[in-house]
């Protein structure tokens, strides 16, 4: 017999439909054939795998599946019309583990919505299809035979039986419900490495004889294979199956007694939460089978932990410290902040001789240098004048840092030795033999005149003089230095490339580079004044190249 892509449900043409509406109406049937896993954890949708325990003992799940024309008429293999256009069937399973080995699990379904025609085929009024109610409820029983995984391993066989049997809690009228209905089933898997899995389901479903229309209803042999896949390590999987039937009695059985489905979905792994979701249609149209059907489900399945067993040490001590990782297991430690991981008092942290309890920084060792060295602390610096007693050549008297020999300790009251002490010497430096002033500044005659230190370069956008310029420069130092009452003004200049605030901003900048070379070769400081005039005092037309080298200065 040739089907629609749905559960069919064939009428022989010229049947009286009076006579064939009463005995459908007695005789009907529970239409969706999936059920979900007694245990999300075990990694498929609908069928089972070969392990019965949870690893905390419990799991509660709610899922959804939408189906879309479980139930159609056929006449002269033709699709004459629908009787169940579509179904939303909810449910809650709950599944519990008192002991390795053994689970006990309920389903309960409950049809959320269902749209029908053709009621007045089963005797039923208009709309009487429509709405939704309570289905078949399951109750089950899972034991494993064999399991060749340890508790927390994820390889190897399992082989597992199942009972379960179906009570009469849903409306068989309006094809939500059947009766009574007993499914052994035995469950084998292989838990391969990297997360893959198969399994394989064979079991026998014990219904009541029923004739609906020219549908046979009876005893079937149940069987299923389904494959697992990581998709992102352990955060995610797929999962494929295919599930059907046989009808094992009955004259000239059709396709429609022998159903097969498909499914594929993903699974979301959140800690102890699981999300599902996925797809399905029929491969062998007949009852329980839809055109598609999608589904998903959220659940909640604690994850084991690894506890491992408790070990007892000693610690002889009782500071803490077990014996097995104390040096000194008699004795206590004393936890003082330091060295305190290896049971051990330490008395004298830092070894200096003066013991902890009277030693203000027990951490570091007195210098023991002469100076306050009771207290327990070292004095690098014992003049405070920043340069360490190992280098001060007066470690008891302050260096005055006046810029003059500043790196030996000592302080120097009269860096130039002109009589004139430094508080109150504007010339600090003076150098010896020269006549002073009273303010100890050599008294000199101001000449202003203007040369261009020819040579002297710098490299290019940048402050920074190139190697060439030293030797000019040395040049300069020996002039000043032979000159002492000469003051100068260093004064840089650019062309016209680039902007006026930039020139002005870099010729500053190597004045002052000038200005310190000089300064570093021992000239002093009020001697030097460093100007820059930018590309405001040009000497040569900015329009020729050779203008603008001379502007360069």
């Amino acid at each position: 017999m040739n089907t629609t892509k749905a559960l069919c449900l064939s009428i022989v043409a010229g049947s009286a439909i009076g006579a064939g509406a009463a005995t459908a109406n007695a005789q009907a049937v529970e239409l969706d054939s999936f059920r979900p896993s007694s245990a999300q954890r075990d990694g498929y949708l609908g069928l089972e795998s070969g392990r019965a325990d949870l690893e905390k003992g419990y799991e509660l799940s709610l899922g959804a599946h939408y189906t879309t024309h479980p139930l159609v008429g056929v006449v002269d293999d033709e699709r004459a019309y629908v009787v169940v256009d579509y179904q939303l069937l909810t449910y809650l399973t709950g599944a519990y583990s008192p002991i390795p080995r053994l689970r006990f699990y309920i389903d309960v379904p409950v049809y959320a919505a269902q749209a029908g025609a053709n009621e007045v085929l089963f005797g039923q009024e208009d709309g009487h299809f429509d709405g939704g109610g309570m289905g078949d409820i399951r109750l089950g029983v899972k034991v494993n035979l064999y399991d060749g995984r340890g508790p927390l391993e994820e390889t190897g066989l399992a082989v597992a039986l199942l009972g379960e049997v179906a009570l009469p809690t849903g409306d068989d009228t309006r094809f939500q419900g059947e009766g009574f209905r007993g499914h052994p089933e035995l469950a084998v898997d292989w838990a391969l490495a990297n997360g893959f899995g198969l399994t394989l389901n064979l079991g026998y479903l014990i219904r009541e004889d029923k004739e609906i229309f020219n549908l046979h209803v009876s005893d079937q042999l149940t069987y299923g294979a389904g494959v697992r896949s990581p998709m992102l390590g352990e955060l995610v999987d797929f999962v494929g199956e295919a599930f059907g039937a046989a009808t094992l009695s009955g004259d000239s059985l059709g396709s429609e007694e022998q159903p097969l489905e498909v499914l594929g979905g993903a699974r979301l792994y959140a800690g102890d939460w699981i999300i599902g979701a996925g797809v399905g249609t029929g491969v062998i149209d007949g009852f329980g089978v839809p055109g598609v059907r999608a589904f998903g489900s959220l659940t909640f399945s604690p994850e084991l932990v690894a506890e491992p067993e408790p070990v007892v040490e000693l610690d002889t001590d009782r500071d803490g410290l077990l014996d097995s990782v104390d040096d000194c297991p008699t004795v206590a430690e004393d936890f003082d902040g330091f060295e305190d991981t290896d049971g051990c008092p330490d008395l004298d942290d830092d070894q200096d001789t003066i013991a902890d309890v009277d030693d203000n920084c027990r951490l570091e060792p007195e210098d023991l240098d002469g100076f306050e060295d009771t207290d327990g602390c070292p004095d690098p610096d014992n003049d405070m004048d920043g340069i360490l007693d190992v280098a001060d050549e007066c470690p008891l008297a302050p260096e005055d840092r006046d810029g003059f020999q500043d790196e030996d300790g000592c302080p120097d009251p009269d860096n130039d030795m002109d009589g004139v002490l430094d508080a109150d010497d504007q010339c600090p430096d003076t150098p010896a033999g020269v006549e002073v002033d009273a303010n100890g500044c050599p008294v000199v005659a101001e000449i202003k005149a203007e040369m261009v230190l020819e040579g002297v370069g710098f490299a290019t956008n940048s402050d920074e003089l190139t190697p060439e310029s030293f030797a000019v420069l040395e040049k300069v130092v020996e002039s000043l230095k032979a000159y002492p009452e000469v003051n100068i003004e260093i004064q840089g200049h650019t062309d016209s490339t680039g902007s006026a605030e930039y020139n002005l901003d870099i010729s500053s900048r190597r004045a002052v580079t000038v200005r310190l070379f000089l300064v570093g070769r021992g000239i002093a400081s009020s001697r030097l004044t460093a100007v820059g005039y930018g590309e405001g005092q040009p000497i040569a037309d900015n329009g020729t190249r050779e203008g603008r080298a001379a502007n360069r200065r």
